[in-house]
């Protein structure tokens, strides 16, 4: 349940930030969210950390599961690949952009609009590492602890 109380503050937190700023819906860029989370997805469908998680989703809507120390080791190493996957992702989706304003540079008014997209793709990504997975490794951990 961590990774959806994460999922709904991260939205929650996009929405008041647009809103507070005066920038409303202009805040949330479509294109990169999508670009971000079909590359999760992908990856997601496709790793070793993504089967993990996946699994801990279908758990975590059990009532009554309790996690031994194996399964919560499991889950951390997971969130961690999966932080450092993110956030790489991030880290290219900001390299287009910046290959993109580059590619511009000759025209002022177009700097900004893809200096912007750039830096927005590298906030998604760290919004979905940080508000996402964050806590549930941080949750897995405290697990271990406990067991212990």
């Amino acid at each position: 349940m961590i990774i959806f109380k994460g999922t709904l503050f991260m939205i929650l937190l996009f929405i008041v930030s647009g809103l507070v700023s005066g920038m409303g819906v202009f805040f949330i860029d479509i294109i990169f969210i999508v670009f971000i989370l079909v590359s999760l997805a992908v990856f997601m469908w496709l790793s070793a950390s993504g089967k993990v998680i996946t699994q801990y989703i279908k758990t975590s809507l059990q009532k009554d599961h309790s996690y031994s120390t194996t399964e919560l080791n499991k889950i951390a190493t997971a969130c961690k690949s999966t932080i450092r996957f993110t956030i790489g992702l991030g880290f290219i989706w900001f390299m287009f952009g910046i290959v993109q304003t580059l590619g511009n540079i000759g025209t002022p008014e177009v700097i900004g609009i893809t200096v912007a997209m750039s830096l927005i793709s590298l906030l998604y990504s760290l919004a979905i590492s940080f508000l996402v997975f964050c806590p549930l490794q941080a949750w897995a951990e405290n697990g271990i602890a406990d067991n212990t």
